[in-house]
């Protein structure tokens, strides 16, 4: 529960690990060194973060945006995921030529809803912060995770893989 995800591949500017964990984060978590994409492979439960609370399933991508502080609490006994880190910001492409037919609808991304402050017993919270690969953890005497709401456009993003569609068309070509 206490390990990190194992680096496969990487260079300056992005990163892929895998992650095999058997229980819960029993601490919270930031990347101040970049955004991270997680793809769900096995598992579900729910993801915790600074702008609120979402359960999650098996085909699920979850992006986290830089300096997030976050864990998951998984449902199950065992959770595999792949994660991409990349030292600049995730982010759409412009839908261009392809127009209302991108391979996905913008309306099937799901944000955090606020959760109420957390309540515990727990003396200690841990937090993990990553900076320029190296791990270091703050204690606080409360939950870092009280999230009363907030506001922008900065935010975790999910998307399942089912709300993913191919780009075809009998009647006309499509560019790849």
């Amino acid at each position: 529960p206490h390990g990190s995800p194992v680096k496969l591949l990487y260079n300056e500017d992005t990163s892929l690990s895998i992650s095999h964990r058997r229980g819960s984060m029993p601490f919270f978590f930031r990347n101040a060194d970049g955004d991270e994409l997680h793809f769900i492979h096995k598992g579900g439960g729910r993801f915790e973060s600074d702008f609120g609370a979402m359960s999650f399933e098996v085909g699920d991508y979850i992006l986290v945006p830089k300096g997030t502080n976050y864990r998951f609490v998984y449902d199950t006994n065992e959770i595999f995921s792949i994660i991409v880190e990349s030292r600049y910001a995730i982010s759409f492409l412009d839908r261009g030529v392809i127009g209302q037919h991108a391979p996905f609808d913008y309306s099937k991304l799901e944000t955090p809803e606020p959760d109420p402050v957390y309540e515990s017993d727990q003396g200690e919270w841990e937090l993990k912060i990553k900076k320029c690969d190296r791990f270091t953890s703050v204690f606080y005497p409360f939950c870092p995770m009280d999230v009363v709401g907030w506001a922008g456009s900065l935010t975790v993003l999910k998307l399942n893989v089912r709300d993913i569609s191919n780009l075809m068309s009998e009647g006309m070509h499509l560019p790849p």
